[in-house]
């Protein structure tokens, strides 16, 4: 694998249930453990009771957690990054028949499931701060084979634990202050970004995610082939799940151009690298920043974003030269902006993904855009033509049904139609 092009896979979310299940069965044990179990008088089913990883919330998680399975159990090198939550979504209540959401703490018994560290741990940069991101590796068992995958989660901490100084002179909350902000950017998934405070937290995380991840792939690769860059993009294939991680893309050309490239090679490099997930049809899940925000979280990016906004602008002149007498030309070049003005504010658009990376379920939004009743047919047709085609042991989906809620790795098509991300370069056009 270390010869062979690597993919990498970032996301917000990992729904990956309660992992003892799931590592017993991938290891063939889990039979011969319930039969030892029940010995004793004990029912597997009181493993329910194990916290699991409080890493995601719904489809969107699930997804990748199964992904890492599948790229697992099929040998193919694909790791994955993600940010360690030190609670999940929330922990529901009720009282006097109302819900309540608290804080799901799914750490407090310890967590066995991954292993710190910090001998891999990078610096993030934000205006005015640097914040230490801490790797926690957590194994990837794949089934029927002796392959491991990783899920490398990023734990935000501070450089410095205490301002000694301001303790000193009694300043007890100022002496923490650093350090209680630099751990809210992983506190919680999803922070309320319904205020200012709450939206640059939200972009805080998605960054710090991007960054972090991007400087350990571009690190990996070094070390295997040195500091020529030229091949980067040969030998690494980046999926993104979703928009929370697109901020990757400025940062990856960045990150090049510190190592040497300048901006016409990086574009390219990132242009071939990256490959995109798109979850949904709705403008209204697609994310917007505001320019004043970015620019004062993080306004090195906001740089290689407006050089990026210029350069596929030019492009599209040039291809809707082709089209001045119908007009399209103009709209086309108006329409690939990433920035739309909003009263006397610009809005900054996470539109990049669409020039730069191939749309993994691109072909199921697309053909039924205009034929939306068709859309269930057409997706049962995929699940039942596509993916229960291909699944090679179907045993294992019974096996959950037996002992509870396994993982079941439902995305082994998708990754067959996506082989090509570790074999040969991919190269799409702008």
């Amino acid at each position: 694998h270390e010869q062979t092009r690597r993919a990498y896979y970032l996301s917000a979310e990992y729904l990956t249930g309660r992992m003892v299940y799931n590592d017993l069965y991938a290891l063939g044990l889990l039979d011969e453990v319930t039969r030892l179990l029940k010995l004793r008088g004990v029912d597997i089913a009181v493993m329910e009771e194990i916290e699991d990883c409080g890493l995601g919330n719904g489809g969107l998680g699930r997804l990748a957690a199964c992904f890492l399975d599948s790229a697992a159990t099929h040998d193919l090198p694909l790791d994955g990054y993600g940010l360690r939550y030190k609670f999940g979504l929330f922990k529901q209540d009720f009282r006097d028949g109302f819900q309540m959401e608290l804080a799901d703490n799914w750490q407090r018994q310890g967590d066995p499931w991954s292993r710190r560290r910090d001998d891999k741990s990078v610096i993030v940069e934000f205006e005015g701060g640097r914040v230490m991101a801490v790797p926690y590796d957590m194994p990837i068992l794949g089934y029927g084979t002796d392959n491991i995958g990783t899920l490398r989660l990023w734990q935000s901490e501070p450089i410095e634990e205490l301002n000694f100084a301001a303790f000193n002179a009694q300043d007890y909350a100022a002496a923490v202050r650093e350090k209680n902000q630099v751990e809210d950017i992983t506190r919680v998934l999803y922070p309320n970004d319904s205020t200012e405070a709450g939206k640059k937290l939200r972009l805080k995380q998605q960054y710090f995610l991007s960054s972090a991840s991007m400087q350990d792939i571009v690190r990996r690769y070094k070390r295997v082939r040195g500091g020529d860059m030229a091949g980067f993009a040969a030998h690494a294939a980046i999926q993104l799940n979703d928009t929370h991680p697109t901020i990757s893309i400025p940062e990856l050309i960045r990150i090049l151009m510190d190592e040497g490239m300048d901006f016409e090679a990086a574009f390219d490099a990132a242009r071939q690298t990256f490959n995109y997930t798109n979850h949904t049809l709705m403008s209204e899940a697609l994310e917007k920043w505001s320019c004043g925000l970015i620019r004062a979280v993080v306004p090195k990016i906001y740089g290689i974003i407006e050089r990026i906004d210029a350069h596929l602008r030019s492009r599209c002149c040039v291809v809707g030269s082709n089209h001045t007498e119908s007009g399209s030309g103009q709209h086309q070049v108006e329409s690939s902006h990433f920035f739309q003005e909003s009263h006397d504010t610009g809005q900054l658009l996470h539109q990049w993904p669409q020039y730069f990376a191939h749309g993994a379920l691109a072909a199921l939004y697309c053909s039924n855009t205009r034929f939306a009743q068709y859309m269930t047919a057409y997706h049962l047709h995929l699940v039942h033509d596509g993916i229960l085609h291909h699944v090679e042991d179907f045993s294992f989906w019974l096996t959950g049904c037996r002992y509870g809620p396994l993982k079941v790795s439902l995305c082994y098509f998708q990754l067959h139609c996506r082989l090509s991300l570790c074999q040969t370069p991919c190269s799409y056009p702008v």
